[in-house]
């Protein structure tokens, strides 16, 4: 099981292995658990897999441990509130106030490939390759007007900058993204919102 998570998991650091019917000595820092056996520990994750670690289980640890990704990623000085006329001029913008020129030629070689709109109003651009910088970042801004992305509207955009030496993949934020998108009524309030806090209490 060991190697399985290893293999698939390569965020995933795993710090011991415990006997369940002794969950005393699992140590107060460590919040998430994987077991064999159906357990209540409080104040912690715990996920029932099979011993053997099948394809559904490895499913399920993906659908656990990637929600709240943006959030490990977010902070208020990553949120900006816009007025753009154009989606330019919107990642021109972006790029200055988070200081992220450098990528911003690589953004824009990647948005004339294909429109990184995804739906209900979001985008996320991003630049063609992972970038040599210490850690990967999302940066979230909100226009006050819809704006032309190509294929459709956008008025929320994830801009992700990965970086090359951690493990953090498109996919894991694509999927907690496509999360948000499918409650309306998130989706209604996240147009609207001004502030970093408000933003981040929608998630």
């Amino acid at each position: 099981m060991r190697q399985k998570i290893e293999k698939n998991f390569k965020q995933i650091h795993i710090e011991d292995i415990y006997e369940w019917k002794d969950t005393t000595s699992i140590p107060d820092s460590i919040s998430f658990l994987l077991s064999t056996q159906p357990i209540v520990i409080p104040e912690k994750k715990v996920l029932v897999v099979n011993p053997i670690l099948q394809q559904k289980d490895i499913s399920k640890i993906k659908q656990t441990i990637t929600p709240n990704v943006i959030q490990e990623h977010m902070e208020p000085a990553k949120f900006i509130y816009l007025n753009e006329k154009t989606k330019q001029g919107f990642l021109k913008a972006m790029t200055e106030e988070f200081k992220l020129e450098p990528f911003f030629e690589g953004i824009m070689d990647r948005e004339n490939l294909s429109s990184t709109e995804i739906g209900n109003k979001i985008a996320v651009p991003h630049p063609l390759f992972s970038a040599h910088v210490p850690a990967s970042s999302i940066y979230i801004g909100v226009n006050a007007r819809e704006l032309d992305w190509g294929h459709s509207n956008v008025k929320v955009v994830f801009l992700i900058i990965l970086s090359e030496k951690d493990e953090l993949r498109y996919e894991y934020i694509y999927r907690e993204i496509y999360q948000i998108m499918k409650y309306r009524d998130m989706m209604d309030r996240l147009m609207k919102v001004k502030t970093y806090e408000d933003f981040i209490q929608l998630l």
